[in-house]
């Protein structure tokens, strides 16, 4: 349980962020707690460690939050909640989605990856009630329609199925930040059509995406003109002719490429466009890759003269 001590009036009267994050014990007594004490709280995260292998022991813990907690949560900071983390939360239903929709104007972030008893119901009552959210996330379930949520900058979608018509769709939204880890079921063509249509886009995240290919990445790096942050960690098909493509990218600062297949090649053109880079990649995550080398090392420095930051760990040179 969370106490809080009675000499701490001020804070408790003016807190507007609170992170209780990975706090695996916390519960709806705990909510009530957070909720009465901090009567200004504008952010509050109360995700969990997200299983990946179902609920595990999660049933067994003292205290989890249940949509009782959510409800009283949401009676107090009604007018005042805009950002709510619950991730992890797997006792978590549509019905503490309908009450954050229904009871606080302010919404505009909402994180409900592995909530398992959440459905698309749910998050289309969110996107509806609440026009002017600005991010959302969810894990795993079947996509609402994107038609109401005009105002929406970053989209979080893992581990789900995603047809053409639904990269379609979001296509009509002017995202900012696009994150799709483990997804399938789209084509290059599909995600080629979506980026056109996306030319603020600053932060792409396509980890795990395992179809991906040197050739597909050719033509999907010309729409990320204004990308400052990639993540192709885990698309195992990737090597060092890919890397070369964000030579085309004016903005990118950050590249994260864990466990792809860079140093497959050893390719000497990356040496030879060294000399005419302007590349502004600061912060590049190379680690996890079996083939990387001290050659391929030295070319990949050779074109990111503004490099500060590499992840080099586990790597397993040939």
């Amino acid at each position: 349980m969370i106490e809080v001590g009675a000499n701490h009036l001020l804070w408790k009267k003016t807190l507007k962020v609170l992170n209780c994050s990975k706090i695996q014990s916390l519960s709806d007594w705990d909510l009530t707690v957070i909720s009465e004490s901090f009567p200004a709280l504008e952010e509050l995260d109360i995700s969990k460690e997200i299983d990946h292998e179902g609920f595990g022991d999660h049933c067994n813990y003292p205290g989890l939050i249940t949509d009782d907690g959510i409800k009283v949560l949401v009676l107090n900071l009604a007018q005042c909640l805009r950002k709510i983390n619950v991730s992890g939360n797997h006792m978590i239903t549509d019905e503490s989605l309908y009450a954050l929709s229904w009871y606080c104007p302010l919404l505009s972030e909402v994180h409900v990856q592995d909530c398992g008893f959440t459905t698309e119901y749910g998050i289309a009552s969110v996107i509806i009630q609440r026009s002017m959210l600005t991010a959302i996330s969810m894990l795993s379930m079947s996509l609402p329609s994107w038609a109401d949520a005009r105002a929406l900058q970053r989209l979080h979608i893992g581990k789900t199925n995603i047809s053409d018509d639904i990269l379609f769709s979001i296509a009509r939204l002017q995202l900012k930040e696009l994150r799709i880890p483990y997804c399938w079921g789209f084509s290059i063509t599909g995600l080629v059509s979506l980026l056109r249509a996306l030319p603020s886009l600053s932060h792409l995240d396509l980890s795990g995406c395992v179809f991906l290919t040197d050739k597909s990445m050719a033509l999907i790096v010309p729409h990320l003109r204004e990308i400052t942050t990639i993540d192709l960690s885990y698309c195992s098909e990737l090597t060092e002719l890919t890397f070369m493509c964000f030579i085309e990218c004016p903005l990118l600062e950050e590249v994260r490429m864990k466990k792809t297949d860079l140093g497959r090649y050893r390719c000497s053109t990356l040496h030879s466009i060294s000399m005419k880079s302007s590349s502004k990649i600061r912060t590049l995550d190379l680690s996890h890759n079996k083939h990387f080398n001290d050659e391929t090392l030295i070319q990949i420095s050779s074109v990111c003269p503004e490099l500060r930051t590499v992840d080099l760990t586990f790597l397993e040179s040939d």
